[in-house]
């Protein structure tokens, strides 16, 4: 059986997937899959900013990202804020 799971550090989600451990907080398939459509449908955001998942209500928020490491790329630097999931 399928166990599905997100991460929520600070209000936001910050990963989502099936099987987890006990260190995470359990969820629906439903709201697994409305995590994974969210994520689908990401918007862009302005640059040095990132678009997070808030937790409660489920929406996206617009965050100031810290200052560029030069060995991380954007897309290392989104993926490290999604926690990986998508």
């Amino acid at each position: 059986m399928t166990a599905f799971y997100k991460i929520v550090e600070d209000g936001f989600v910050t990963g989502f997937g099936t099987n987890g451990s006990d260190e995470v907080t359990g969820i629906t398939e439903t709201e697994y899959n409305a995590l994974a459509d969210m994520i689908a449908d990401r918007p862009t955001a302005p640059e040095g900013y990132a678009y997070m998942i808030q937790d409660d209500p489920r929406e996206w928020v617009l965050v100031e990202l810290p200052p560029e490491d030069p060995d991380l790329t954007a897309d290392e630097a989104m993926e490290i804020l999604l926690g990986g999931a998508e």
